[in-house]
């Protein structure tokens, strides 16, 4: 997972191109919202957008708002979703629709219920958002316009493009850490791409992925592998033991020379405890022959396979012969809900109990409250990231914080508030 909706947000992460804007080419204007529901709690927050200069329009049917779209496509859609009552309509209309903007959906329903027509959208090319499950406030909703950039200097950044990223240097990598839940110490980290624009400051990943060539998508994917790999030297004396994790396409096993990247940076060092890929679970299970013909050669490189957003395929998953993955991460959305949820639990000691059995690691992703850790080490989860413990922060503040806990001796905990680190 971008990291993406803890706390009802969402980190883009490498190189998904998630949150895609609307079509380029657009003049300086006015970004606007669509709103689509009848639950009036609901429509309000999402009204109090208008207080941060978004133009709102709302529909009390999805066929009004789609036939509004077709004259002037929003910049961002919320739509109230209970998928018992209309949800497959909801999802065929919109894929339907080939809509580009991103989307919104939020639920009274268990992740349980929701997840499904969400990876649904996204696998038909919609830009799904991380679902944002109630309870929720007006910061939830006015986190997913700050985090699209719609607040601020829309009309600029809309212009700016990947390729423009790559060629100038405007790309960082930024780091989350992972935890061991039981020692309470740093085990790992999950490698996230940032876009520090020269006169904007730090961008939103989704406007310079909008449109995107498929080449640029692959040079990011390369420039990120061989980032983490470089930059796990500077981690090497402080914490040799920690190993990357790089979300990349599935596409990318074969479109790439993975194995040539990972031999011509790899550290030297014999310490090294290699790296880890994660590609996404439908993804792992379309493309499993595939994912089988790499692993070998990917084990002989120290190079570890993770299944990321794990959550509704593990009857296929499970079926696999001897799936070549490290680690199973269970996503966020589930996790979220662990300790409020019969439902989410259910799914999160699934995955707890199918990795144990294949012989991987499970990981917990979007791990915000001590209420969800209890209930994962209860689950005998081994690993987490989240809120809880550390956002995604620049190298030298996470070799900074590293630094400091060796210094005084005291190993990483959970935060006792969103701000505290490692």
């Amino acid at each position: 997972m971008s990291e993406s909706a803890q706390s009802s947000s969402s980190q883009a992460r490498a190189p998904e191109p998630a949150r895609k804007k609307a079509p380029a080419g657009k003049t300086d204007r006015q970004p606007v919202c669509f709103i689509v529901g009848q639950d009036s709690r609901t429509v309000q927050m999402v009204s109090s957008l208008g207080e941060l200069g978004l133009r709102l329009q709302g529909f009390d049917d999805i066929g009004n708002m789609l036939e509004a779209a077709r004259r002037r496509q929003p910049d961002v859609i919320f739509i109230d979703f209970d998928p018992d009552a209309s949800g497959a309509t909801v999802i065929d209309a919109l894929i339907a629709s080939k809509l580009s903007c991103p989307i919104q959906l939020m639920s009274k329903l268990s992740p349980a219920l929701v997840e499904e027509v969400r990876r649904k959208g996204r696998r038909k090319g919609l830009n799904m958002l991380p679902v944002l499950y109630e309870p929720f406030g007006d910061d939830a909703v006015r986190q997913v316009v700050n985090d699209l950039s719609l607040t601020r200097d829309f009309s600029s950044t809309q212009r700016l493009k990947l390729e423009d990223a790559l060629a100038k240097n405007w790309l960082e990598a930024w780091y989350q850490p992972k935890i061991d839940l039981y020692r309470r110490c740093l085990v790992g980290a999950e490698v996230f791409v940032r876009v520090r624009h020269p006169e904007h400051g730090m961008v939103e990943l989704g406007h310079v992925l909008a449109n995107a060539s498929e080449t640029d998508l692959l040079t990011l994917t390369s420039y990120m592998l061989a980032t983490a790999l470089r930059d796990w030297r500077d981690f090497a004396d402080l914490c040799p033991e920690i190993k990357i994790a790089v979300n990349i396409p599935v596409a990318s096993l074969v479109k790439l020379p993975i194995a040539a990247i990972v031999k011509s940076n790899r550290p030297k060092q014999s310490s090294w405890p290699g790296i880890i890929v994660e590609i996404k679970e439908d993804d792992a299970i379309e493309a499993a022959s595939l994912v089988q013909d790499v692993a070998k050669e990917f084990a002989s490189l120290k190079i570890g396979l993770a299944v990321d957003d794990c959550g509704l395929g593990y009857d296929s998953l499970a079926r696999l012969h001897r799936p070549p993955f490290c680690e199973l991460k269970i996503d966020r959305s589930f996790v979220a809900a662990c300790a409020t949820d019969i439902l989410a639990a259910d799914v999160c000691q699934t995955y707890v109990d199918l990795a144990r059995e294949l012989g991987a690691t499970p990981v917990a992703e979007g791990i915000e409250t001590t209420r969800q850790l209890k209930v994962l080490v209860g689950m005998r989860c081994e690993v987490g990231q989240g809120y809880l413990f550390a956002r995604p922060m620049a190298k030298e503040q996470l070799l900074a914080q590293i630094r400091q806990r060796a210094e005084t001796g005291r190993r990483p905990r959970a935060a006792s508030s969103r701000s505290d680190a490692v």
